[in-house]
């Protein structure tokens, strides 16, 4: 052996020692993250879609009235009946929607308008012959097309009061 040289098996080391093994628990902080916003989320989403079934209740609601109306007016055959029960449904659906306050007052040609201002795009002779039948006895009603009318209404109509 040389005097410059050490002899390893003469030194005071110890052998190699390896860390422990990573365990799982507890996780990283960005796991503590993304639990935590996915929690949020998961509940956000829920309570957006009970508020979305609760405002739209009242729509389903209406839809059902119209097959009842219809399902009245098959059975007596009279078109006012008809007629007066679409515009109670409507006024209904406004009530609900709008506040009672906002339509109790309207009526006549400005009923007319509001329907119109709610639901751009549905035609005015429908909703003036619908007026029409639910006082007279004598006016014609398109019973088909009144419906249809009222039902895409009550499906489209504007969320907010114009």
């Amino acid at each position: 052996m040389n005097p410059g040289q050490i002899n390893p098996e003469q030194l005071p080391l110890q052998d190699i020692h390896l860390p422990q093994a990573i365990s799982w628990w507890p996780p990283a902080i960005g796991w503590w993250l993304l639990a935590l916003m996915s929690i949020v989320l998961i509940i956000a989403v829920s309570c957006y879609f009970r508020r979305y079934l609760q405002n739209y209740r009242y729509r389903r609601a209406a839809l059902q009235g119209v097959e009842q109306a219809l399902s009245d007016y098959q059975r007596s055959n009279d078109c006012s009946q008809l007629a007066a029960a679409l515009n109670r449904l409507l006024r209904q659906v406004c009530a609900q929607r709008y506040g009672r306050e906002n339509i109790a007052a309207i009526s006549g040609q400005d009923w007319e308008n509001f329907l119109l201002a709610q639901c751009p795009g549905l035609e005015r002779n429908k909703i003036e012959q619908l007026q029409a039948a639910a006082y007279s006895a004598s006016t014609q009603l398109e019973v088909d097309a009144s419906i249809k009318w009222v039902q895409t209404w009550i499906r489209k109509h504007r969320r907010y009061m114009q």
